[in-house]
């Protein structure tokens, strides 16, 4: 499913930037993922068999996605704010244990996924972000 959009707010994202956040951490090979969507963006990062995906949306997701169930909670700090890293046990609507934390913006939404990565793993990306884009007060 996809939500509905108008020529003008796809001509806005598209015109948008500078990105909410910035990534760059030592020793990862970045790739871009090409999407279908206007308002998305999306980048892998591998080192060996980790793998991290970033994902930023303006606005909201025009595809929401399938379900995520939450097995557990942890406190992270990503540019000096407290957020949640959630371990998984579905993810997409299938079986999958990723880690993952959704930074939101005033009008932006950025999911960061972490696949087959130790929690100190975990913290050094997190380390990794700075946060350009305004968030809510």
């Amino acid at each position: 499913m996809i939500l509905p959009h108008t020529p003008e707010q796809a001509e806005r994202w598209r015109a948008r930037g500078p990105e909410p956040i910035q990534l760059a951490p030592e020793g990862w090979t970045r790739t871009e993922v090409t999407s279908a969507f206007p308002n998305e963006r999306c980048y892998e990062l591998r080192r060996g068999s980790a793998s991290v995906t970033v994902t930023r949306w303006w606005d909201r997701p025009l595809h929401p996605g399938g379900p995520m169930v939450t097995e557990s909670t942890r406190a992270i700090e990503i540019d000096g704010h407290s957020l949640d890293l959630a371990t998984t046990s579905q993810f997409d609507g299938r079986p999958r244990q990723v880690g993952v934390v959704f930074v939101r913006g005033e009008d932006w939404l950025v999911r960061i996924v972490f696949d087959s990565c130790s929690d100190a793993t975990c913290d050094e990306i997190c380390a990794a972000v700075r946060i350009i884009g305004e968030l809510p007060t």
